[in-house]
């Protein structure tokens, strides 16, 4: 189902015709069902969980920022001469003292490690004087502009030549805007979306029993997803490491 359908039965199955206007366009549901699924992208992990951001990296540049990122769990680089190979992940404590220098000013090489970036300024950069944002220029690691949505990865060093970067991780889907989108949810367990834009509603009228009610009829729904995830984490995995 793509968003139009599945606004259209939140309607039938809902009886908010004040969140649908008649010829099925969004009145308000949009924000429930899409609420209702990033609830859903936490409480279970199911097969397309895991996700890949490729960016491009040029010579000189030191981070990558991407969307909808829950949890960074690995980065590798590639380049046309070189092939692919795995970054090895510090903390940032150890990843700046070992980089104390203007992060513009680093060497050029090969990228070999990677930690995940504190992208936000305090105050946010748009809200700060340019004479004080100059004072930082050089030095910073931080994203100028909103950041609300955008993860980062730094990695050092910063390559000599054009190298692809890929983060492997934890994603959310992506929300649903215009009424031919669709998504995993949206097409696998329609049904289940569903509920989890009312299990929205029934937090918004301040109504426990009946979210409990909703998580309980949710989490039974979604029992086999879990288990189809497991048993595709386990094939073939036939001894414990150690």
């Amino acid at each position: 189902m793509n968003l139009l359908e599945v606004r259209e039965q939140f309607r039938i199955e809902s009886g908010r015709h004040d969140l649908v206007n008649e010829d099925g366009s969004d009145n308000g549901a949009d924000f429930h069902i899409n609420q209702g699924m990033k609830w859903l992208d936490r409480l279970v992990d199911q097969q397309k969980t895991a996700g890949r951001v490729f960016k491009l990296a040029q010579p000189g540049d030191y981070y990558v920022t991407f969307q909808y990122a829950r949890a960074i769990q690995e980065v590798w680089a590639a380049t046309a001469n070189d092939g692919r190979w795995q970054l090895t992940k510090q903390t940032i404590q150890d990843f700046r003292a070992g980089y104390p220098t203007m992060w513009n000013a680093l060497d050029r090489g090969t990228p070999l490690y990677y930690t995940p970036a504190f992208l936000r300024h305090v105050p946010e950069t748009e809200r700060i004087a340019i004479e004080d944002f100059e004072a930082i220029i050089g030095f910073s690691d931080i994203m100028i502009g909103e950041n609300y949505e955008y993860n980062g990865v730094l990695f050092v060093a910063p390559p000599e030549v054009e190298t692809q970067i890929e983060v492997w991780g934890k994603f959310y889907t992506m929300p649903m805007l215009e009424d031919t989108h669709k998504n995993y949810w949206s097409v696998q367990h329609p049904d289940v979306l569903i509920m989890g834009a009312f299990r929205q509603l029934e937090i918004f009228s301040r109504n426990r029993q009946g979210r409990l009610d909703w998580e309980r009829a949710i989490k039974e729904q979604l029992l086999g997803v879990e288990k189809d995830t497991v048993e595709e984490e386990i094939a073939e995995v036939d001894q414990m490491e150690g």
